[in-house]
């Protein structure tokens, strides 16, 4: 039987090698002993003019979804609130991050808030237009574009 630090050194080499962003963490207790992987979903936050700016990059799958969902969820309870997330660095996008977006608009519909989307990569806008969220949710091509789309009418420019 393998050691298992040698199957956690040859799981993190292929991670590498491969350009998976995830990271390696070994559960132990009394009931269960084994490993998984944990989502690393990089997510720089900002605000500009008034507006949360969320740029997340790797890939937005079933295992870095509930990342993501934590990581708005200050966000989307505050009435009124106006968010960007820019998905210019993001590579890959599953139905559990759709699903994700999808409750955050609801969410932010609820108490009078925005939030729209920006800078989307070619492959991860077919997968988008695929499930047809084009049309339930709001994008833009890039982040300038968004924060003067969320700007009110009178300071436009």
């Amino acid at each position: 039987m393998p050691n298992i630090n040698s199957l956690f050194s040859s799981f993190a080499a292929y991670l590498h090698l491969n350009n998976q962003p995830a990271s390696i963490v070994y559960k132990y207790n009394k009931f269960i002993r084994g490993w998984s992987v944990v989502a690393n979903l990089p997510i720089e936050e900002s605000e500009k003019e008034g507006v949360h700016i969320l740029r997340v990059g790797g890939r937005l799958d079933s295992s870095s979804a509930p990342v993501f969902e934590r990581k708005m969820v200050h966000i989307i309870e505050t009435p009124g609130a106006k968010l960007i997330v820019d998905f210019k660095n993001l590579s890959y996008l599953s139905s559990a991050g759709m699903r994700v977006m999808l409750a955050a608009s609801k969410r932010l519909k609820h108490t009078a808030g925005t939030v729209v989307f920006c800078s989307v990569q070619a492959p991860v806008m077919e997968i988008i237009k695929l499930a047809g969220f084009e049309h339930i949710l709001k994008f833009y091509p890039t982040e300038l574009s968004a924060l003067k789309a969320l700007k009110p009418p009178n300071e436009k420019e």
